[in-house]
């Protein structure tokens, strides 16, 4: 502690010492902010006394209040030189406290600012050490650092929220996603991940209260809702597979199969819009290719939808049964409408004709292009016209119907990707439909705010 000495050469009032009760004029003291002064030859005897009995000490007026609280702020009212100060000091040179780095006088065992004993190592209790770590202000700032739940670090629940969510988002997107199922008690279990990620903390402090929690309930939602995207997002992904190429095509991605299929099929468009027939070998092609119900004849329709209307409920659970056998994924009797049951029976009627080698009148000659692979399920007659073609071609011709093929291969990219996100939002919205879904949604936020909030 800083203490200022010096020697009063004028007296405004009387200058009494609170120690000895003694007049100080004239004589080298010390004062306070208070404006009360003691000799410091009192207040060195004090010092002397305190080393042989350090306890109680903060009963000792000098080093409470009665000199302003380990008597800070200290000042001589009149300046003197160094030599005056070492001389009317304290016998010589101070030091600064180990405990709190304040002033000390030489030969000074105890801190008259935070208690410090040197001789002991250890910080004896004072008022005026008590005053500054405890009391209704230390009770207010725990209070405050624990109001609402958040720690000395609000961002360490957080973190463990999120991380809870993220294992939990990815496990729900799995299950939905290799299932074909979306499970409830999965979206609870979500909840009781971030919940439990929220209460992890390395501080005893952190954890609990209300902002805690509705932190974790956010998360939790965001989690759930965020499986469910991505379950409906990789869904549509293995469901339209290669077609979902992100990355513009460039001129190194066309190889001799996809530049040769392009060309065979420009010819075949050539032949069909000059009124011929082409004789493709497995007439299964336009079958393949054909979409319900534009792509087929109208008397395939009609025959079908009356197959179907005929049916009794027991062939009718059987059709929808095969249809959830061949699947690719997993399939409920629910989820196989009438529509999807009657494109079955319509691919049924077309492949009935041709094993009895019936021509069906296909309203789009094209339609068997899209199914066919080049060179095996062309004519051979249109392989040998196609080969000559492309030997005929030069080098720059080859480039510029190159460039033709990527402007409407990017073309075509960009509307499968808008077709792609449509089809990813419609699936996630429909998800969120399902009352049960909202149920365990509820659950789940429930869940993590409680987990959370109730963490102490």
């Amino acid at each position: 502690m800083l203490f200022s000495y010096g020697v009063s050469q004028m007296s405004d009032g009387e200058k009494i010492c609170v120690i000895c009760s003694e007049s100080c004029a004239g004589q080298p003291r010390i004062k306070n902010e208070k404006g009360q002064y003691a000799h410091q030859a009192c207040v060195k005897a004090k010092q002397e006394h305190a080393e042989s009995e350090p306890v109680g000490i903060e009963e000792d007026g000098l080093y409470d209040d009665a000199l302003g609280g380990g008597m800070d702020d200290l000042f001589d009212d009149i300046g003197v030189d160094d030599g005056d100060h070492a001389a009317g000091g304290f016998d010589g040179a101070a030091m600064a406290c180990p405990g709190c780095g304040q002033r000390m006088g030489e030969g000074a065992a105890v801190c008259m600012g935070c208690g410090y004993n040197t001789q002991s190592g250890k910080t004896m209790s004072t008022k005026n050490n008590r005053a500054k770590g405890s009391g209704k202000g230390g009770a207010a700032i725990g209070g405050v650092a624990k109001a609402g739940g958040f720690a000395a670090s609000p961002m360490i629940p957080f973190i463990g929220a999120v991380i809870g969510g993220a294992i939990g988002a990815a496990i729900w997107a799995a299950i939905v996603y290799f299932t074909g199922y979306e499970i409830g008690w999965i979206a609870w279990g979500v909840g009781v991940l971030v919940g439990m990620g929220a209460s992890i903390s390395p501080m005893d402090s952190a954890g609990g209260g209300a902002i805690t929690g509705t932190m974790a309930a956010i998360v939790a939602m965001a989690s759930i809702t965020g499986g469910k995207y991505a379950a409906s997002h990789y869904a549509v992904q293995d469901a339209l597979g290669n077609f979902t190429q992100s990355e513009p095509y460039t001129l190194m991605d066309i190889d001799d199969q996809w530049f040769n299929t392009n060309v065979a099929d420009a010819h075949c468009q050539e032949i069909i819009d000059a009124g011929e027939d082409i004789g493709w070998g497995d007439p299964e092609l336009f079958l393949t290719a054909a979409y319900w119900p534009d792509d087929y004849p109208m008397d395939v329709q009609m025959e079908a939808a009356s197959k179907w209307g005929g049916m009794t409920r027991a062939d009718k659970r059987e059709t929808r049964q095969r249809i959830i056998d061949n699947a690719e994924y997993r399939l409920k009797q629910s989820e196989v409408d009438d529509e999807w049951a009657t494109s079955v029976l319509a691919e049924d009627i077309c492949k009935k004709r041709i094993h009895h080698g019936r021509d069906i009148d296909w309203p789009d000659k094209n339609l068997a292009m899209n199914a066919a692979e080049w060179p095996w399920d062309y004519p051979q007659e249109i392989q040998d016209d196609v080969n000559a073609k492309i030997e005929a071609m030069t080098e720059d011709d080859i480039v510029e119907y190159k460039t033709g093929m990527i402007d409407l291969a990017n073309e075509s990219r960009i509307e499968i990707s808008d077709f792609t996100q449509e089809a990813t939002q419609s699936s996630f919205v429909d998800s969120l439909k399902h009352p049960m879904n909202i149920l365990f949604m509820f659950l789940a936020v429930i869940t993590a705010y409680g987990i959370a909030a109730n963490d102490e």
